[in-house]
């Protein structure tokens, strides 16, 4: 009779955890078929768990937290620093617990789970419980199946996000291209995405490249953090269109009314910044073209952005921000092929200055530059190369002589000129 009772206890309570895991896989496929997205998934692991959830993707960047005062100081990143066997075992699919774990100031119990498989791992999850309950074998499975419901979302994600980049770069190709038919369709197109091309735009582009100088858009794409630049870009530039174009990022930028162009460079002056901000690594620079009032015009401005953005590579202004209308004379030059002409006409101006024995040359060159770019004005020369005004004036003495002439109008226009086809023609 004891024995029944036991045996009919054990098995109430095995049905119980049964119904529980069931009750936790319906309601997390429930969320998935519905499409309510991780944030709604997260939320039901938190109220059916009882505990916090973490979901970070495979870089270690919090995507969703089920409380809202939790940063990047709880990244798991920061507990594989200290622990790399917890890397490797994650790594190899196992549930990792991490004891003790300081939660908010308490002793916890840090569950992580691997979403996805080794070969295609897309993120953790981690849950945050107290250690008695942690030792569960319910817990332990309820964990996994959030995890694996989890994986079918981010899975989900990923597809919708490629498939509708893949229409975006298709549509943005067509429209820099002169290919997209028809007007009517085209703008249909863009009405798709939420984008109206009968605003009145400019096309930048923008370059993100590492201190090797390789273009690093191409990786980043296939990363979340990729997502937090559009975002914040999209943030600065409401009612934008941002697509991937080879190596760099495109943007529709439609015009405010009451902006004038120089406004709209300092726009992205502070998307620059906002990217730097986030990611000081890389080195950002953009191109501007020019406004567009007709859809044929949107291959022109694309084609003004990649030769203005080739300046902002170049530093010929000092500027990692360049539209085309400020390229002036420089736009003129970019578009000359005979690069022998071009390299005849700088030795014919500065030769003897570039022949000059190194470095006092290249600190003639130096100076001379920062001379016309401030306006032929000694004191600033000076701050700007931190060096005494007297130096300056000695440097641009000895330049005078080298190249055995005055500092006419016409001449420093030619010098200027010079200066820049060299500038342009070393790199």
């Amino acid at each position: 009779m004891i024995e029944n009772a036991w045996l009919y206890e054990k098995t109430a309570d095995h049905q119980a955890k049964l119904g529980k895991l069931l009750e936790i896989h319906n309601k997390l496929i429930g969320k998935v078929l519905n499409g309510e997205g991780l944030s709604s998934i997260v939320n039901s692991l938190h109220v059916l768990l009882q505990a916090p959830v973490i979901v970070e993707d495979n870089q270690h960047h919090i995507l969703v937290a089920s409380e809202a005062d939790v940063d990047s100081k709880y990244s798991l990143k920061y507990v594989t620093r200290q622990k790399g066997a917890v890397e490797r075992s994650l790594q190899s699919g196992q549930i990792v617990r991490c004891f003790p774990y300081d939660y908010k100031g308490k002793a916890c119990t840090r569950i992580i789970a691997p979403i996805g498989k080794s070969h295609q791992l897309m993120g953790y999850l981690s849950v945050i419980m107290d250690p008695v309950r942690a030792e569960s074998d319910l817990e332990t499975v309820a964990i996994e199946q959030g995890a694996a419901v989890l994986a079918m979302e981010m899975m989900k994600e990923r597809i919708k996000s490629e498939v509708e980049a893949r229409y975006r770069g298709e549509f943005l190709d067509d429209l820099i291209n002169g290919t997209y038919g028809d007007e009517e369709s085209c703008t249909l197109r863009a009405k798709f995405f939420g984008y109206d091309l009968m605003v009145p735009a400019r096309v930048a582009v923008v370059s993100l490249h590492n201190h090797d100088k390789k273009s690093v858009v191409t990786e980043m794409f296939n990363r979340s953090i990729c997502q937090k630049i559009k975002s914040d870009i999209a943030n600065l530039l409401p009612r934008c269109f941002i697509s991937r174009q080879k190596d760099n990022l495109v943007i529709l930028a439609p015009q405010n009314i009451r902006n004038k162009s120089r406004d709209e460079k300092a726009v992205f002056e502070k998307v620059r910044e906002q990217i730097n901000c986030r990611y000081p690594k890389l080195k950002v620079t953009i191109g501007i073209g020019s406004l567009c009032r007709e859809l044929h015009e949107y291959q022109e401005s694309y084609h003004q952005a990649l030769k203005a953005l080739t300046f902002t590579k170049q530093g010929l202004n000092g500027s990692r921000v360049i539209s085309y209308e400020e390229l002036g004379i420089c736009a003129l030059i970019a578009e000359i092929k005979d690069q022998k002409a071009l390299i005849n006409f700088v030795q014919s101006i500065i030769g003897p200055l570039l022949d000059y024995e190194p470095p006092k040359g290249q600190v003639f060159v130096e100076t001379l530059e920062e001379f016309l770019r401030s306006e032929n004005n000694f004191e600033e020369t000076a701050n700007n190369l931190h060096v005494h005004i007297g130096t300056v004036k000695y440097r641009l003495r000895r330049i005078r002589e080298i190249l055995n002439i005055d500092f006419t109008q016409t001449k420093l226009f030619n010098l200027n000129m010079a200066l820049q086809i060299n500038r342009l023609l070393s790199k």
